[in-house]
C-alpha cells in the first residue's frame, strides 16, 4: 500500500511539472517590452512593432549537452521592420545564463541562418523564427531559467533604432536542487491587458490593466505606478492627482499556488484626462511595478504600454509647418569643383604643389570654423601622398554664400607607387550661421606615372647572309626594367632588303622578359652596309605609345645562277678505264674543283656588285653636295 502511495505521488508531481511547462510556454516577460495586446493591429499606423509570440514549446535541455532555442517573432505594425538583430543577454551567473560562453558574440540577424535570405527584414503583419544553439553548463541545477533577449530594429524609411527586451524560458535537467538554495521568483507582466481605448485630446479616458504573475512565487504588497512627467511626450495626460500609485489588495499568485493563468490575473482601473496641447500620435507610458516575495525580498519591473491619441489640430498644424520649414532649410554643402598641380605629370617620388578648389554651394548661409582633413590611404594604413609640412589638417575661418576658396598643399608621391590613379579624400567639418554642425566628404583622383625602362639583349641572326627569297631567323630578348607594366608589346623590322617578321608579345609585367623569335625574308640584294632595324613599340597605362630601335646586320645577295658557257673537263670511258689516268686526276676531284670555282666566282661577283653600288652612291652624294 505504501508503494502504491509513493507511485501516485510521483505521477502527481510529473503532472504538475507538465502543467508548469505549459504555463511557462506562454510567457514573454521582460523590461521595456511592447505588448501586442495593448493596441489593436489596425492602430499601428506608420510604425513597425515587433513582439515575441508565446506559441512555441518550452525548450528543454540537459547539463553538458547542446540544446536549441527558438523565438517566434511577429511584426504587428503596418510598416516593415529592417535590420532586425536579436542578442541574448549573456552573464557569467549560471542563474541568469545557464549556458557555456563559447562565442565572442551571440548576435543573430533575422534570416542569417537561411542561405536564401539576403536581408534582415520582418515584413509588416508577418512573422519569423530565430534559432539559437547553446551548450548547457555542467554545474546548473534542475530548474526553469529565464533568458532575456535584446531586439533592435528600425522602421522602414527611418534611421532611428528601436530596442526592446523580451524573455523566454527554458527547462534544464541538471544537478538536484538544494532546498536552501532554491530561488524564489516573481515575474509580473501586463501582457494579458485588454486593448487600450482610443484617446482624444482634452477628453477623459478610462482603461484597465491586468497584472499576471508568471513566476513560481506568490507576489505580495504589489503596487503599480505610472511614471509622471511634465513632458507631454513622456506622459500625455493631465497631472491631477497627488499620487498615482495603486496597491493590490490581494497577493499575485504564482504558478505553483495557482496553475490557471486566467485565475492569476488581477485588474487595475485608471481614469485620466488627456492634455489639450498634445499632437496626434502614439505615446508610451511606463508603469513601475513593485512587489515582495514571502521572505520580504523586493522585486520591481518596468512595463510600457502605448496610447493612440488624436491630438489638437492646432498643434498638428504647427508641427506640419515646422516640419515643412525644416525640409525647406537646405543643408550647406562644401564641394570640390576641381584641382590642379604645378606639374603636368606626377611621377612616383615627385614633390608637387596641389591646389584644390572648394565651393560653398549654399545660397542661405555662410559656413565657418571649417576643418579640412586630407587622406590618400588605399589600405587605411599608409598614405600614397604625404604632406611635406607633416600635417594633413587645414583650417579655414569662413566661406561665404556661393564663394570658393583654394586649398594649397605641398605633397610628395611615394616612390613605390605603381602607375595608376590614386584617390585623395577631403573630409570637412563646419558650422552654419545657426552654429549647426555638418560634415562632408569629397574625393578627387590623382594619376601617378612611373619611368618606363625597356631594353633589348644581343640579337642573334642565323644565318647572317641570305640570298633573295631565302629566310633568316632573328632572336633577341625584350626586358621591362621599369616598375610599371607595359602593354601591347610588338616588334617590326625595317630594311630595304627584307620583309616580314612582325611579332606581337602582348603585355609585359615589371621585371619580366619577352623573347622574340621571328623569321624575315630577303626581297632585294643589300645596297649598303647591310643594317636592318628592329622596331620595338609598347604602350603605358594611358595608351601612349613608345618606341625602341635596335640595329643589326643581315646581308642579302642575288641568287647564284651557274654559267652554262663554262667548259668542264670531259671524262670519257677511256679515261675511267685508263689506269694511268686514274693515278693522275680522279673524277670526283674534277667535280669538287668545279663547285669550289663556282662559289668563288659568286662571292667575287657579289663583292664587286656591292663595291660598285657603294661607289655609285658616294658619287651621287658628292654630286648633291656640289649642287648645294
Amino acid at each position: 500500500m505504501k508503494g502504491k502511495n509513493m507511485k501516485g505521488r510521483k505521477i502527481i508531481k510529473r503532472l504538475l511539472t507538465l502543467l508548469c511547462c505549459g504555463m511557462l510556454m506562454l510567457t514573454g516577460v521582460g523590461s521595456n517590452i511592447w505588448y501586442a495586446s495593448s493596441v489593436p493591429d489596425d492602430d499601428w499606423n506608420g510604425y513597425a512593432r515587433i513582439a515575441l509570440l508565446g506559441d512555441t514549446d518550452t525548450p528543454t535541455g540537459k547539463a553538458g549537452e547542446n540544446m536549441t532555442v527558438r523565438l517566434h517573432l511577429a511584426n504587428q505594425g503596418d510598416l516593415d521592420a529592417e535590420d532586425v538583430t536579436i542578442v541574448p543577454q549573456v552573464s557569467k551567473d549560471e542563474n541568469e545564463f545557464p549556458f557555456e560562453i563559447s562565442k565572442s558574440t551571440y548576435s543573430v540577424r533575422l534570416g542569417g541562418g537561411n542561405p536564401a535570405r539576403t536581408d534582415s527584414v520582418l515584413k509588416a503583419k508577418d512573422d519569423d523564427t530565430v534559432v539559437f544553439n547553446f551548450k548547457v553548463r555542467n554545474d546548473v541545477v534542475t530548474d526553469y531559467y529565464e533568458i532575456k533577449y535584446k531586439i533592435t530594429y528600425s522602421t522602414e524609411g527611418s534611421s532611428t533604432l528601436e530596442t526592446i527586451t523580451v524573455s523566454s524560458y527554458v527547462y534544464i535537467e541538471g544537478k538536484p536542487k538544494d532546498k536552501d538554495t532554491e530561488k524564489l521568483d516573481i515575474q509580473i507582466s501586463l501582457q494579458n491587458s485588454p486593448a487600450l481605448p482610443p484617446v482624444t485630446y482634452g477628453q477623459p479616458v478610462a482603461f484597465d490593466l491586468f497584472l499576471t504573475n508568471y513566476g513560481k512565487t506568490d507576489a505580495k504588497s504589489v503596487t503599480i505606478t505610472p511614471e509622471i512627467s511634465e513632458s507631454a511626450d513622456k506622459f500625455p495626460f493631465e497631472v491631477e492627482l497627488t499620487s498615482y500609485e495603486q496597491r493590490m489588495e490581494n497577493p499575485l499568485l504564482g504558478i505553483v499556488s495557482q496553475p490557471s493563468e486566467s485565475d492569476r490575473n488581477q485588474r487595475v482601473h485608471f481614469n485620466w484626462r488627456a492634455r489639450t496641447d498634445i499632437k496626434t500620435g502614439y505615446y508610451p507610458v511606463t508603469f513601475k511595478i513593485t512587489a515582495k516575495d514571502e521572505n520580504g525580498t523586493d522585486y520591481s519591473v518596468d512595463q510600457t504600454v502605448f496610447f493612440n491619441i488624436a491630438g489638437n489640430p492646432a498643434k498638428d498644424k504647427e508641427d506640419e509647418e515646422a516640419t515643412e520649414k525644416d525640409k525647406n532649410k537646405s543643408e550647406p554643402r562644401l564641394i570640390v569643383t576641381g584641382y590642379e598641380t604645378d606639374k603636368k605629370e606626377i611621377k612616383a617620388g615627385d614633390e608637387f604643389e596641389l591646389t584644390i578648389h572648394i565651393m560653398n554651394t549654399s545660397d542661405r548661409t555662410a559656413v565657418s570654423n571649417i576643418k579640412f582633413t586630407l587622406s590618400s590611404s588605399e589600405d587605411k594604413n599608409d598614405n600614397c601622398f604625404i604632406p611635406m609640412s607633416g600635417s594633413s589638417t587645414m583650417f579655414v575661418k569662413r566661406i561665404g554664400m556661393g564663394e570658393s576658396i583654394d586649398l594649397i598643399v605641398d605633397m610628395t608621391a611615394k616612390p613605390t607607387l605603381e602607375a595608376k590613379s590614386y584617390p585623395l579624400t577631403i573630409e570637412s567639418e563646419y558650422e552654419d550661421s545657426d552654429v549647426t554642425q555638418y560634415k562632408g566628404l569629397e574625393r578627387i583622383s590623382i594619376p601617378v606615372t612611373q619611368e618606363l625602362r625597356v631594353t633589348t639583349g644581343n640579337i642573334e641572326v642565323e644565318p647572317s647572309s641570305i640570298e633573295v627569297g631565302r629566310q633568316s631567323n632573328i632572336m633577341f630578348p625584350v626586358n621591362n626594367l621599369g616598375k610599371s607594366k607595359i602593354y601591347n608589346v610588338s616588334i617590326e623590322f625595317e630594311g630595304d632588303s627584307i620583309s616580314g617578321g612582325e611579332t606581337y608579345k602582348g603585355n609585359l609585367d615589371s621585371g619580366a622578359t619577352a623573347n622574340v623569335d621571328a623569321m624575315v625574308t630577303g626581297v632585294a640584294p643589300t645596297m649598303d652596309e647591310g643594317y636592318v632595324t628592329a622596331l620595338i613599340s609598347y604602350e603605358n597605362e594611358k595608351g601612349e605609345i613608345f618606341t625602341e630601335r635596335k640595329e643589326f646586320q643581315l646581308y642579302v645577295t642575288e641568287p647564284y645562277i651557274p654559267d652554262d658557257s663554262f667548259d668542264f673537263p670531259t671524262v670519257d670511258d677511256t679515261m675511267m678505264n685508263d689506269p694511268g689516268a686514274q693515278k693522275g686526276l680522279k673524277p670526283w676531284m674534277i667535280y669538287a674543283g668545279a663547285g669550289v670555282l663556282a662559289a668563288i666566282v659568286a662571292i667575287v661577283a657579289a663583292v664587286i656588285i656591292i663595291k660598285r653600288r657603294k661607289r655609285k652612291k658616294m658619287e651621287e652624294e658628292v654630286e648633291d653636295d656640289e649642287i648645294l
